[in-house]
């Protein structure tokens, strides 16, 4: 689990088809994107990078020295623009710890 200020946590997502759940090819996005709520609301848009080719439909950022400068549950959800139509992943969420 992440603790406060932690530099290069990195975050992978990946979108899915909600008609069957298979990944959803995001190889040809225009947009890729990982949007981070922090436990004060604040929201953080990250650049996201496709963790392979794209066909998997995975992306991922890394947190940077604020991305995780608060002590909570952090939300976070994947979006992507392929056509001009917009795609979001499942929310997830995790917590970051204050340090020991």
């Amino acid at each position: 689990m992440p603790q406060i200020d932690d530099v290069g946590v990195v975050i992978r997502l990946t979108i899915t088809k909600q008609s069957d759940g298979a990944a959803l090819d995001i190889s040809a996005a225009s947009t890729t994107q990982i949007d981070i709520r922090k436990p004060d609301g604040t929201l953080l848009n990250k650049t996201a990078s496709l963790t392979n080719d794209g066909a998997d439909g995975k992306m991922e950022c890394e947190t940077a020295s604020s991305d995780l400068d608060i002590e909570g549950e952090y939300e976070v959800q994947g979006y992507v623009v392929i056509s001009g139509s917009p795609k979001r992943t499942t929310k997830k969420r995790f917590d970051t710890l204050e340090n020991a």
